[in-house]
């Protein structure tokens, strides 16, 4: 996502200003940003206008930037009201003059539902498996990435040792996130499970690179393989939360995100095959794999121009082979969440899931708004539950 960063300080503005008009212009009685209506969205864009000024051939990016930053917001603004509030039965009115009794008692009723609070603690659950939590305050990484590498000149004129070299940018961003430097030019990392990170960084990693037996690719680089886990889409540890693959990472003249998506599926069905021979076992499935699509069936079709059925397929196996596991209809457009979708996906509405693939992950999961398995993206109970779908993996009917 896109954000003002010049003049200094006034990415912070922005945020700040973002931040007051939201309550000020926004009902608490609106369950998403998906539901503000687009008028009130037009005004909110020109309160922001008034204070913050944007080049005319930047405008209609900043817009996108700043309704994704609302977005966000919005949802921050009443899971605090949430917390502070109606989880402890006092109300808002002395801190919060905007609000209204009358809304406040409809808030107090929709956050008091079943569903609301079956979705509030999955997502409070989800929250604490996140091991390596991070505050990094209004900018996020992008405001702190000059004052990292200023420090390291600072400390390298004075003699102080590196206490991260050989470690790569993204790495050294996330490390410092989660660290103090000592004037001695020490790290002090801030939790345990950070601790484990940093000694596999300058340890495992570092020795297997000097041996040759890790070669940094794309995402699959020093981070990646000490934190163990996979980048998702939709953010790039070290880089930003709502930052895109191709904005976090360098691509390399020869990228192309399919081989290395082979490349996992290729890893995944060795060690699939290691643990059948040492005795373990794998569940089957209702669906039976499906060759790869036909050479009349483009890997990256047409742009859609209107809403089309289609088949929502995953790999499965090898040599390219896939299975279908929902069926949809594949939509126009190319803006989601408030997100533009990467050139090689499209926007789909799930109807039916094949049975068996209910709790399979999206590839591009909506935690904000509950959506992370295919069942949940069919739920007609999810607000605004259009996925995003690999091009490469649905075939239009």
């Amino acid at each position: 996502m896109a954000q003002p960063l010049l003049p200094e300080g006034v990415n912070a503005k922005w945020c700040n200003r973002c931040g007051a008009v939201v309550r000020d212009c926004c009902k608490i009685t609106w369950e998403s940003w998906d539901v503000v209506p687009g008028t009130r969205k037009t005004e909110i864009w020109e309160e922001v206008k008034k204070n913050i000024w944007f080049k005319d051939e930047h405008l209609l990016r900043a817009e996108k930037a700043t309704m994704s930053m609302m977005c966000g917001i919005f949802k921050d603004y009443k899971s605090k009201l949430n917390c502070e509030y109606v989880k402890t039965k006092t109300t808002p009115f002395k801190d919060h003059e905007n609000i209204t009794s009358e809304d406040w008692e409809i808030f107090v009723v929709q956050k008091t539902t079943p569903e609301a609070i079956a979705l509030s603690e999955k997502m409070a659950a989800l929250n604490r498996k996140n091991k390596f939590k991070v505050h990094l305050g209004l900018g996020g990484y992008k405001k702190k990435v000059g004052k990292w590498r200023a420090m390291e000149e600072r400390n390298h004129a004075l003699g102080k040792p590196d206490p991260l070299e050989g470690i790569e940018e993204r790495s050294q961003n996330w490390v410092y996130a989660r660290s103090n430097l000592t004037d001695e030019g020490e790290l002090v990392m801030k939790d345990p499970a950070s601790i484990e990170v940093i000694d596999k960084l300058k340890g495992t990693v570092l020795k297997q690179q000097e041996l040759g037996l890790f070669k940094l690719e794309y995402h699959r680089d020093q981070l990646t393989q000490a934190i163990g886990m996979k980048e998702k889409g939709g953010r790039v540890r070290g880089v930003s939360s709502s930052a895109s693959w191709k904005e976090g990472f360098s691509d390399p003249p020869a990228y192309r995100k399919r081989d290395f998506q082979k490349k996992d599926l290729q890893e995944e069905v060795t060690q699939a095959a290691l643990d059948a021979l040492s005795g373990g076992t794998s569940t089957g499935s209702q669906a039976g794999p499906t060759p790869p699509p036909s050479a009349s069936t483009p890997l990256e079709p047409e742009p859609i121009k209107e809403d089309t059925p289609c088949e929502l397929h995953l790999p499965f196996g090898y040599k390219g082979k896939t299975k279908k596991v929902a069926t949809g209809t594949a939509l126009p457009g190319r803006w989601l969440h408030h997100k533009d979708i990467p050139p090689d996906y499209v926007q789909v509405s799930v109807a039916t899931v094949v049975a068996g693939h209910e709790d399979d992950e999206i590839e591009h999961p909506i935690p904000e708004v509950g959506i992370e398995t295919l069942e949940q993206a069919r739920a007609p109970s999810s607000c605004g539950n259009n996925v995003m779908w690999s091009s490469a993996h649905q075939v239009r009917l």
